[in-house]
């Protein structure tokens, strides 16, 4: 994988260094001739020879005499810029932007692009490289600066053409009303002496799209892919909603045609993307069983847009690009009244993954652009001041930022034993509508849809929770409307019984039968995707026939992550009780509260954030639980998430004078998920664990729980059963309290969730008898059971 490490990448000064020998100078001059080609026009023997470039680089690179040759930071960008040109499409988003960074940054500052933009060929098809990986993820926004920085550098006239109207369309695409009303300004005063912008221009503009003949769009579609085949496919991606709503299903068809003979080879992306709108067309024609078969494919090819290294931002968009065949699936399942196929597409896109371990990590720097340096320390201008375009320091910034995953292998015999528990229900969000399946002992119950839309009540209050634990501290500053906290506080207000009466209408009726119809407790294995945001789920109310309950008085609650990992051939089932063998108690300091007096009983205890002893918790671990002893770990303290599980991290209790940063004193979700090369765990874990700390489930983040340390715990470290908190925990009296007896709990005989349910249920009844007896002291930290405490951990 390429990688950032050597300085001399970054190196901006001294372009064509004298004292360089005559053949590497030959050698440069062409490495520039190939370099220069626009990226469009590479043909395979352009390609062949940017490889024999690269490799003769190399050799000079190499050379032990290389070292006096003076400045070599021109050849390393060349080098690594030529290398990506003889393997483009078999290089990930990471290894591209690594392969380009070092030569934008280079060319940017030594050409002056700072001060003044200049034409540069080479940085042209950089910003363009970069423009096309943000492409390819949906993120227009970004796209459409890379492909402005392009047309701006380009200095062919058609190319400019070219990329002037690509950045067009992504602006379309981007929907950001500054950005679309920036590109139609900017086309305004041209476009009635371009037929090309005449056709983007209807095709991207619903209200001409809608007045335009069919036929004419169809005919816009065509001369926008003689200029460029990837200007008729994001073109498309509008014009095919436009022509369905009007039911002109047969020139969608014709468009699809188009595209399939322009694209006769194409790249998983585009082909995916192919797929998406036949299934729309399949759909509109009520062909449910192809509209089903093309929606799967299409997210099965875009499936590595979301696992190769990149920013959380970017796989969101990859998500919310493909949100169309993902709709189309479950709506066609629904209208097959297949259940069973509707959980196993649930099952199969809830993007169960590991995050890489192994993923190279890039030296931290200040997150700052490069400057040039200035020679003449006393004569600084204001120039030096000036910082790259925010484009160079976004590449930066995903680089040093970014993680890959690894889908966890599956088989249909996972879904099977989903559907076979004694009651299962799985959702799956997508936009304003949520989908259900259910079963029972692996009969199908059945499948639904609820819209938001619709229900006003239950989208306010999901999109509340969602704000409150999802967003409130990286997407939006504004506080939501409704006051979980305190509407929440006591049972039985109105307040408290509107949001649960709302939320209980999630439990599809179908499962309220099979609950209230059992003879004894019925186990509910709940199953959701990403989407949906972190909810108190023993507290919803449900209804049936006249008997009203809350889901914990009536069920045992069990949280599914996928087979693999919730399977129960892999529960250790204890006949007696097991020890508390470890417990790390507040590792940072920052808990105001106690810990429990059951803590006392643990074999070891690490407390506070010195380390009272000799051997690590790193060591401890690895000496203690290589064979994953019968016992509970129990973790108690902050969870340091910088908004991401999968950036998420344990603290541990360091040594006197141990800098923060040294590895033994903390233990990130990818280190949990790693494991040697004989197959043993980097951090072994104990058969049972609990983790008392802020959203260490990682629900309601991008892909959930799947890379949260939840389930690292068992994937990676070797845990059986887990259970972990899916909202930021509060620092109250009742949290340790509740730490209490949630160890106590962890350390019976009964399955994990068994356990946690039967104590949630009884402080659930703790909850209503304070409640009932006068309400909640004015204090603000008290020993009350609040359900946003206990009713938010979950067991795995």
């Amino acid at each position: 994988m390429s990688s950032l490490v050597p300085e001399t990448y970054l190196n901006i000064t001294q372009y064509g260094d004298t004292r360089w020998p005559w053949k590497l100078r030959r050698t440069h001059r062409k490495a520039i001739k190939v370099a220069a080609i626009p990226i469009d026009n590479l043909n395979e023997s352009n390609i062949n020879k940017a490889r024999e470039i690269s490799a003769k680089l190399t050799t000079f690179l190499n050379d032990v005499r290389s070292e006096s040759w003076g400045d070599l930071a021109e050849i390393y960008q060349l080098q690594q810029y030529l290398d990506l040109l003889g393997e483009f499409p078999k290089r990930d988003r990471f290894e591209t932007l690594c392969s380009v960074l070092p030569i934008m940054c280079g060319r940017f500052f030594n050409d002056d692009h700072y001060k003044k933009i200049h034409k540069d060929s080479i940085l042209s098809n950089c910003f363009q490289i970069v423009g096309m990986e943000y492409l390819k993820a949906g993120e227009f926004d970004n796209a459409f600066d890379a492909f402005g920085y392009a047309w701006a550098t380009a200095k062919q006239r058609l190319l400019v053409q070219r990329l002037t109207q690509l950045s067009a369309a992504c602006a379309y695409l981007s929907k950001n009303p500054e950005l679309i009303e920036l590109v139609d300004d900017m086309i305004e005063d041209v476009i009635q002496y371009s037929a090309h912008l005449q056709s983007l221009y209807r095709c991207f503009h619903d209200r001409l799209a809608e007045k335009t003949s069919p036929q004419d769009l169809l005919g816009d579609i065509c001369l926008l892919g003689q200029n460029d085949p990837l200007l008729a496919l994001l073109a498309a991606e509008r014009v095919i909603e436009t022509l369905l709503k009007q039911h002109h299903t047969e020139t969608a068809e014709q468009v699809v045609s188009a595209l399939r003979k322009l694209f006769a080879s194409c790249e998983p992306w585009v082909e995916s993307l192919i797929l998406q709108f036949e299934a729309q067309i399949s759909f509109a024609k009520n062909d449910f069983a192809s509209a089903r078969d093309n929606a799967n494919y299409a997210l099965k090819l875009s499936e590595y847009l979301l696992l190769q290294p990149c920013l959380p931002t970017s796989r969101k968009s990859v998500f919310e690009r493909y949100d169309k065949s993902r709709t189309i699936a479950l709506k066609s399942y629904l209208e097959l009244n297949d259940a069973r196929g509707m959980a196993q597409f649930i099952e199969d896109h809830r993007l169960k993954v590991t995050v890489d371990a192994s993923i190279e990590e890039v030296e931290e720097e200040p997150l700052a652009a490069p400057r040039e340096p200035n020679s003449d320390a006393g004569n600084t201008t204001q120039n030096d001041d000036l910082f790259a375009p925010s484009l160079i320091l976004d590449v930066w910034h995903e680089i040093t930022t970014c993680y890959s995953m690894t889908s966890i292998n599956q088989s249909a015999h996972d879904t099977d034993e989903l559907l076979g528990l004694p009651l299962s229900l799985s959702y799956a969000r997508v936009k304003s509508s949520i989908f259900w399946a259910a079963a029972s002992n692996g009969i199908p119950l059945g499948c639904g849809e609820l819209s938001l839309t619709q229900n006003r009540d239950l989208s306010e209050i999901i999109n509340t929770f969602e704000q409150y634990f999802t967003k409130l501290h990286s997407d939006t500053d504004q506080f939501p409307e409704i006051d979980l906290f305190h509407y929440l506080r006591e049972w039985g207000t109105p307040e408290e019984t509107w949001i649960t009466e709302t939320l209980g209408t999630l439990i599809p009726d179908c499962v309220k039968n099979v609950i209230f119809g059992s003879e004894t407790r019925t186990t509910l294995t709940i199953s959701t995707d990403f989407q949906i945001p972190p909810l108190p789920w023993p507290i919803f109310r449900i209804a049936h026939t006249g008997v009203s309950s809350s889901l914990i008085e009536s069920t045992d609650i069990h949280h599914w992550l996928s087979a693999r990992l919730s399977s129960a051939s892999r529960k250790h089932l204890h006949s007696e009780s097991i020890p508390l063998l470890l417990v790390i108690d507040n590792p940072d300091g920052r808990l105001t509260t106690q810990p429990p007096p059951e803590f006392s009983v643990s074999q070891e205890i690490f407390s506070g954030p010195i380390l009272q002893h000799g051997n690590s918790v790193w060591e401890y671990a690895v000496n203690s639980f290589v064979n994953h002893p019968a016992g509970v770990l129990y973790y108690r303290g902050h969870l340091e998430s910088r908004r991401s599980p999968a950036d998420a991290y344990f603290k541990f209790p360091t040594p006197i004078g141990t800098s923060e940063s040294d590895e033994s004193s903390f233990l990130a979700v990818g280190q949990l998920f790693g494991k040697f090369e004989d197959g043993k765990p980097w951090f072994p874990l104990p058969t049972r664990v609990i983790l008392s700390c802020c959203s260490s489930s990682g629900t309601g983040q991008l892909a959930g729980e799947a890379i949260g340390l939840a389930a690292a715990c068992i994937e990676g470290g070797g845990a059986s059963e887990v259970i972990a908190t899916s909202i930021d925990i509060l620092d109250d009296p009742f949290t340790s309290r509740f730490d209490g007896m949630l160890t106590q709990v962890s350390v019976d005989s009964p399955p994990l969730y068994k356990g946690l349910s039967m104590l949630q249920n009884r402080v659930y009844l703790d909850w209503r008898n304070y409640s009932l007896r006068g309400g909640e002291p004015e204090s603000t930290r008290t020993a009350w059971p609040h359900p946003l405490i206990w009713a938010m951990y979950q067991a795995y």
